[in-house]
């Protein structure tokens, strides 16, 4: 059971937070100076927004409400703080660690929080490149590309690499793209915005010692961004699937100074 839960659960890793990052673009490195930077990101500490989540599996609806929020020193980089809180899920907090360099948005890692109290750290082993700007339609960008990646490489305290449950350490190899789409006007409850659609996308190969190689791909986000609000929409995918699973839209925002 522990094995087949790795399993599943390493696939989960790499297909929610590459989505997470890409959803979190609004964290960076405050500078005044770079006026091309403030035109795609308002990353004022204290920036809010408020989205409707919808999930077509469960039929229900929920709020998330993203906000920056000061500094941290995380795997030894000083990242700017977005901390997510969703409403059906009191007293849960997720944070998001991110650099904007200028010119790329460079995610960390993450941290879960329960009740004020750290209970899950994910340290990513190379940064996710989230994304590149200013942007254009059709270009194309590699979030992240790592070979025999092991389950234990992302620190949370899971040791068991063995995928397949054959006592013999297993290894993934996982590209992650995004890509620009298209640039349109785009209409959510907090407004109508033009915004450019991008696509995440994840190919992977699971390398088992028991059965040998399983290759895997699957769109796991469309999201909405407009240049000076953030992401505005966005469409969650199960993995493989590509069956819609999440929709979540801005309902409001505040920028902060």
């Amino acid at each position: 059971m522990k094995s087949r839960f790795s399993f599943f659960f390493v696939l989960l890793i790499f297909s929610l937070f590459s989505l997470c990052g890409l959803s979190f673009m609004s964290c960076g490195d405050d500078d005044d100076d770079d006026d091309t930077t403030m035109d795609y990101f308002p990353n004022a500490d204290g920036s809010s927004w408020i989205f409707t989540i919808t999930d077509h599996e469960d039929n229900t609806t929920a709020e998330r409400t993203s906000t920056i929020d000061g500094t941290k020193t995380f795997n030894q980089v000083n990242c700017q703080i977005m901390k997510d809180r969703l409403s059906d899920e009191p007293g849960t907090e997720y944070y998001t660690y991110a650099v904007d360099t200028g010119s790329e948005l460079m995610v960390y890692g993450y941290e879960l929080y329960e009740n004020g109290s750290l209970t899950t750290t994910l340290v990513l082993p190379v940064p996710f490149k989230n994304l590149v700007y200013p942007m254009t339609v059709g270009q194309t960008w590699q979030v992240v590309a790592m070979t025999d990646v092991k389950l234990s490489d992302f620190e949370l305290g899971e040791e068991n690499d063995d995928l397949d449950g054959d006592g013999i350490d297993d290894t993934m190899d996982v590209t992650i793209t995004a890509t620009v789409r298209e640039q349109a006007n785009v209409s959510v409850p907090a407004g109508s915005f033009d915004s450019f659609k991008i696509e995440s996308r994840v190919v992977a190969t699971i390398h088992l010692s028991s059965v040998g190689d399983v290759p895997m791909s699957g769109v796991v986000t469309n999201l909405w961004f407009a240049p000076g609000v953030n992401v505005v929409k966005e469409l969650n995918y199960n993995f493989q699937q590509a069956t819609l699973t999440e929709t979540a839209e801005l309902k409001s925002y505040s920028l902060g100074s």
